[in-house]
């Protein structure tokens, strides 16, 4: 490149010179301003160069899975950028902060999620272009399992039906939970299984729950 000085233009090179006028060399890489100096020995000049950032965008990103804990928090796993040049990259955390919003915080095999980017502080090479700073990237809220709690499981016979019940212990705040189930009544004098055998909420599951099962029973 070259920079004009009082009507003269200099090369930004190797030993740059102009009839007796030497410019003193400076690497200029990185974004900012710089001061050129040229000299002839009598008189120095000073010239101001500025070197803006490049801008980059955003061509994609990645959220992780995660198991539902109702909210639409995510979590984001990469970024790419397009823009960035001589073979440099950007890395989660150092070169930028990136957030993600999921679209509600319902169970769902391919969830839209809001990713939004911002460059660190320490990033002065590179501008995110003002139309580039959101993307957008699908990922899985999985069901959570149960954690079951059963009631009282121990009954005196009276002769009237005994029934034996769960609760979740691990159902996220008001979230309600109606469990279905087989073997958990009885009104004779026997030792009984009781399993919870469905739920209706469709951000929990059974599998991989814990105590699903239950032995109870009826003494005399």
């Amino acid at each position: 490149g070259t920079v004009e000085v009082m009507g003269k233009a200099f090369n930004i090179s190797d030993s740059p010179s102009l009839e007796g006028w030497n410019l003193v060399e400076q690497e200029i890489i990185n974004a900012g301003t710089y001061t050129l100096t040229a000299s002839n020995g009598t008189n120095t000049i000073e010239k101001k160069v500025t070197v803006s950032p490049a801008e980059i965008s955003i061509t994609g990103a990645t959220v992780q899975d995660k198991t539902y804990d109702g909210t639409t928090d995510a979590t984001v796993g990469t970024v790419s950028f397009t823009g960035l040049v001589n073979g440099e990259s950007l890395t989660l955390g150092e070169g930028y902060t990136a957030t993600a919003t999921f679209a509600d915080k319902n169970v769902d095999d391919s969830k839209s999620a809001t990713v939004t980017v911002a460059l660190s502080d320490t990033v002065k090479n590179y501008t995110l272009a003002s139309d580039g700073k959101t993307t957008t990237a699908t990922a899985a809220i999985h069901p959570l399992p149960v954690v079951l709690n059963w009631g009282t499981i121990s009954f005196t016979y009276d002769g009237s039906e005994k029934t034996v019940t769960a609760t979740v212990t691990n159902r996220v705040g008001e979230d309600e939970i109606t469990l279905s189930y087989t073997g958990n009544t009885g009104t004779a004098v026997n030792s009984y299984t009781a399993t919870v055998t469905g739920l209706d909420n469709t951000n929990y599951t059974l599998d991989n729950a814990t105590g699903t099962t239950q032995a109870w029973s009826i003494g005399e």
